[in-house]
């Protein structure tokens, strides 16, 4: 039997076929500086599910700064101002996003990964049916093993996380920073992880700050595992907003009664 996906993330990504499915583990990876945090808020917030995120990477007031910017088109700065000189104002604006229950620990476990998801069937009634984990490698790992060997079994547990809750995990992860690419390929993505996510999208800025974004892992549909197709997205990284670039529509050129005409 199949399982549905999720609701687009970004109509650009549901013509590629980058969707988030229950029961599997999700990757989005990039560069530092590439806006892969902000892609994967803008992202959750796009799908309006309940969530289940950890912010290990971005504090409370960074992350509600950002939704606020998102909500209104104002630079998340100011925003982040706002929460702090007026905390009941700020409070109820983000009232809309409390589909969104957070976690800013600093170096969370999986245990406590796990603890989160089990609070929130026991408060909701129901599993989350997102978790995004933000940023992967600042999880706090303990196997016993080599960092990449900690790594992959995060991986494991990420996936059997999925199964058991039926949520799709989103993971945000790194992309190795000797990457010439503006997009890194799938190769790039630290620690060789590439085998469990069902999806996974690497994103990178160019010379231009234009965002480009690439599905090297697609299990529904057409990989592209070294980002030789990468599409454009847009980014306004003041206000926290990414979304689907619209390129802009050129301006036809009319003549009109009482120009030169030329012959």
């Amino acid at each position: 039997m199949g399982v549905d996906p999720l609701p687009p993330a970004f109509a650009s990504w549901a013509e590629r076929k980058l969707r988030f499915y229950p029961k599997n583990v999700h990757m989005v990876s990039g560069k530092p500086g590439s806006f892969k945090t902000m892609l994967a808020l803008n992202a959750i917030v796009n799908m309006g599910l309940p969530t289940l995120g950890f912010s290990n990477d971005s504090d409370d007031l960074t992350v509600f700064g950002r939704l606020l910017a998102i909500d209104t088109g104002k630079d998340a700065e100011a925003m982040e101002e706002w929460i702090s000189t007026e905390p009941e104002a700020a409070s109820a604006a983000l009232k809309k996003f409390d589909f969104i229950n957070w976690n800013f620990l600093a170096n969370p476990t999986m245990d406590d990964v796990w603890l989160e998801a089990y609070a929130h069937h026991e408060t909701e009634g129901q599993w989350p049916k997102v978790i995004v984990i933000d940023i992967l490698k600042n999880l706090q790992m303990d196997s016993g093993k080599d960092e990449w060997g900690d790594l992959r079994e995060v991986m494991l547990q990420s996936l059997v996380l999925s199964r058991e809750t039926e949520a799709a995990v989103i993971l945000v992860h790194h992309c190795t920073d000797a990457s010439r690419q503006t997009v890194p390929t799938r190769a790039d993505v630290l620690g060789k992880v590439s085998a469990l996510p069902a999806l996974m999208v690497n994103v990178g800025m160019d010379s231009q700050g234009q965002m480009w974004a690439a599905g090297v892992k697609v299990r529904k549909g057409r990989s592209d595992p070294d980002a030789r197709d990468a599409f454009r997205m847009s980014v306004q990284p003041e206000c926290a907003r990414v979304g689907d670039y619209v390129p802009p529509v050129p301006t036809a050129w009319a003549w009109s009664p009482g120009e030169e005409e030329w012959g």
